[in-house]
């Protein structure tokens, strides 16, 4: 994707630690495909995707979701 392509000298040099992608499958700025593209091309990236849009988590589901997903990384590289 154009993305991919543009981003994919940065990402490595910028980006040498681990790095969580978080973004909503029903994100109606940015497609739900950009988010999956970002963290193909961060070495070691872990993507999680809630069901939401561009906000983060505008339901208790998706929030406890994305929370327990940044404790996780927090806690795995920390």
């Amino acid at each position: 994707t154009p993305f991919a392509s543009f981003w994919r000298p940065w990402l490595s040099a910028l980006l040498p630690q681990p790095a969580l992608v978080l973004h909503g499958r029903y994100d109606p700025l940015i497609p739900v495909e950009s988010g999956r593209d970002l963290a193909g091309l961060i070495p070691g990236a872990r993507l999680v995707e809630y069901d939401g849009g561009h906000n983060l988590g505008n339901d208790d589901t998706a929030r406890g979701l994305i929370e327990a997903a940044i404790v996780e990384h927090i806690t795995l590289h920390n």
